[in-house]
Parts: structure tokens; sequence; C-alpha cells
């Protein structure tokens, strides 16, 4: 018998509101609620061990994921999941990652942009960096423990342009 493993993918966790973005406080009360509920967190070698062998977790288990590598999970997402203690996966566009210093996690820096406003934002060399989390912070991610980083892709593709279109 094969067992059900669900993975809860998030794109953003913002307080600024939008298709695939989940507000801090409720990403929150989410793992709460699993916590509570006893689900363990899997990593990316557990979820496949489990899934391959048909293995059950011996109990809840569930797999939590964040897309592209946006900056608002650097600076949401991830002091939640230290708080709790909750390990993540990352899937990262590894194109789009700039070098720049590690921003501060208490700068309590807001970020104001759409999922919509930030695939604009890929586009332009100049304000990718406001939107992505850096290498340094993707580092800093694996340092702690909580975060583990699996490639999502490698490509870099103006959001206006589509495959197929001359």
């Amino acid at each position: 018998m094969k067992y059900s493993l669900p993975v809860l993918m998030y794109h953003h966790i913002s307080p600024v509101p939008g298709p695939y973005t989940v507000h801090p406080d409720n990403f929150r009360e989410q793992l709460e609620w699993l916590k509570r509920k006893n689900y363990q967190f899997l990593t990316p070698d557990l979820f496949v061990k489990y899934y391959r062998s048909c293995h059950d977790a011996g109990h809840r288990a569930v797999m939590i994921t964040f897309d592209d590598g946006w900056a608002d999970n650097w600076f949401y997402a991830l002091p939640i999941l230290e708080k709790m203690q909750v390990t993540a996966t990352l899937f990262l566009v590894t194109a789009w990652p700039g070098e720049e210093p590690t921003r501060k996690l208490d700068s309590k820096r807001e970020l104001y942009f759409t999922h919509y406003d930030a695939m604009k934002m890929i586009d332009e060399e100049s304000t990718r960096d406001k939107v992505i989390m850096r290498w340094s912070e993707i580092k800093e991610s694996i340092e702690s423990g909580i975060i583990e980083i699996e490639c999502h892709s490698h490509f870099f593709m103006p959001t206006n342009t589509f495959i197929g279109e001359e």
C-alpha cells in the first residue's frame, strides 16, 4: 500500500496580499497546527525514502517547500522556521541570486511586491536583487540546518517572452 505524503509548496511569505502569497501570521499558524497534530517534517531524503519504500513515516508526515528563492522567504519564512525548528526545502532558480552581502533579518525590511511585480522585477538586473535571495542568504539558510536547497532550474527568460513566440 502506498502512503500519501503531502507537500506544501509556497512561493511568497509576505504581508503583501496576492496570489501565491501567504501572510507570515497565517504561515506560522499553519506550522503550529501541523506541530500540534504531531506531523514529522520531511527532508528530501526522507521523503524519497518513504515514497520509494512505501514505508509509513510512523505518524503523519509533510514536506514544506518554497519555490524560486524569493527574498521574502529570507525575511519572513526563515525566522519562523528557525523559531519553530521546522525543516523545509527551497527549490532555487540558480540563475537569479546575486553576490551581494547578507541583508539583516532584524532590519524589518518591508517587501512591497506581488508575485506579478516580482516576476517583472526578475527581468531587470537592477531590480532583481530586491525580490530574490542572495547567495550569501542562501548559504546562511543552509548553515541554519533548517533549509535544504534543491535545484528548481537554471534559466533566465523575460516574463514577457513565451516559448514559440517570434
